[in-house]
């Protein structure tokens, strides 16, 4: 029976998953409720429709100046408790969202020398990405440093 020994750089992958995911854990419900109260504010219509936009997952169906106001205020709201996104146009949990997975695609191939799995193989089925994810997570975290411990 052979011992599983992680590179370094497979240790690293791992880790900035855990990093992304606890920052995004910490910062979507911050951001949620700051788009929630924003889209109250503004009342915004979907620009095709007409209907009224109650739901912040559909807030790219506002028109033009209404999303550039919705985007102000967000901005405004996010400042408030204490949460930035690299630029004022962009979202800080897209943006998390984004570099969580940029961080899995990387374990992917970090691991496809064990797992056999290539980054297009592991994307052709998104249920089995995420399990292919948590699996190998469930592989590296022993070996992963827990920063948060005392």
């Amino acid at each position: 029976m052979s011992t599983f020994k992680p590179t370094p750089s497979m240790v690293q992958a791992a880790q900035s998953i855990f990093e992304t995911m606890a920052i995004e854990q910490t910062i979507r419900p911050i951001v949620e409720e700051c788009q929630r109260k924003v889209l109250e504010r503004i009342n915004p219509f979907e620009y095709r429709s007409g209907k009224p936009i109650t739901d912040i997952k559909k807030a790219w169906l506002m028109d033009d100046d209404d999303f550039v106001k919705y985007i102000e205020l967000c901005n405004k709201e996010y400042a408030k408790k204490n949460v930035h996104a690299t630029k004022p146009e962009f979202c800080p949990l897209l943006e998390i969202e984004n570099l969580k997975m940029q961080a899995e695609h990387l374990l992917i191939e970090e691991m496809e020398p064990i797992t056999h799995i290539n980054i297009d193989q592991a994307t052709n089925n998104m249920e089995h990405y995420h399990e292919l994810v948590n699996l190998t997570l469930r592989l590296l975290a022993p070996f992963v440093k827990n920063h948060f411990k005392s």
